[in-house]
């Protein structure tokens, strides 16, 4: 949220409780995020395949992770991840409700942009069938047109 409010900084020893983040900043972020072009959900399975298609891959983007409790490897002898806490979860989301909630709202945005998505390439092609068939019907009248005047000659 800090970033797309302006108050981010990417010095490492910047003091960010300085700045403490309310529901103005929040509303900011929001509509900073809401400009966007497309919005991709690192988590989702989707986000690959509709990534790798905005910038042109024939293939979808591979989905790795780098948590030392990400599935691989987990399955290749590392620790498993530890089970939440669900008082230390109410506390998290207390403490974190407006990032939460600009996540849910980055998320809505991306389902957003990929239903749109769809409903466009949906668009084109309905689009190029009308054209072919208007290209293939006016083929067809100028046929019927050089026939008609071949035949009054």
């Amino acid at each position: 949220m800090r970033f797309l409010n302006g108050e981010g900084h990417c010095n490492l020893k910047f003091d960010y409780a300085r700045v403490a983040m309310n529901r103005t900043h929040l509303d900011l972020a929001k509509r900073v995020l809401a400009t966007f072009d497309y919005v991709f959900v690192a988590e989702s399975n989707r986000t690959a395949l509709e990534f790798g298609d905005y910038v042109g891959f024939e293939q979808a983007m591979p989905h790795l992770s780098n948590s030392a409790y990400s599935a691989h490897r987990t399955a290749h002898g590392a620790a498993k991840a530890p089970p939440p806490v669900q008082h230390f979860m109410a506390e998290f989301y207390a403490q974190n409700a407006l990032d939460y909630e600009l996540y849910c709202f980055a998320k809505q945005l991306a389902e957003e942009h990929s239903r749109l998505e769809k409903e466009l390439h949906l668009s084109k092609a309905v689009c190029e069938r009308v054209r072919a068939e208007a290209a293939a019907e006016h083929a067809g009248l100028l046929e019927a047109q050089a026939k008609l005047e071949i035949a009054e000659e």
